[in-house]
């Protein structure tokens, strides 16, 4: 987690108690805080040590105390068009792809 609160705008965090520190490396995700909340799921751009640059900045501030989680990251979307179509026939579903944005 970290134990300092981040500011919105910020773009790196000290983290603390990190028991698997294979997560912390450029190119890796996590999510900081509450992704159902003010959350973020962010992408590692640089290591130093505890503290990890990322993009995009922070949207929102997070609390003290906040959790980060690697590994199984969680990122909340929302379709980025109305209209979908997914080829189905009653025993087959051909590959598609769905147009999606991060949700605000």
């Amino acid at each position: 987690g970290f134990s300092s609160s981040i500011a919105a705008g910020a773009d790196s965090v000290a983290l603390v108690n990190v028991a698997d520190s294979t997560y912390l490396a450029v190119g890796r995700f996590m999510t900081l805080g509450d992704v159902t909340t003010t959350g973020q799921l962010v992408r590692i751009t640089a290591v130093s040590g505890s503290t990890v640059t990322f993009r995009p900045r922070l949207r929102n501030a997070q609390a003290a105390g906040g959790s980060v989680r690697f590994g199984y990251v969680h990122g909340l979307f929302s379709l980025a068009d109305d209209h979908v179509l997914i080829p189905m026939r009653q025993d087959v579903c051909h590959a598609f792809s769905l147009d999606i944005e991060e949700a605000r």
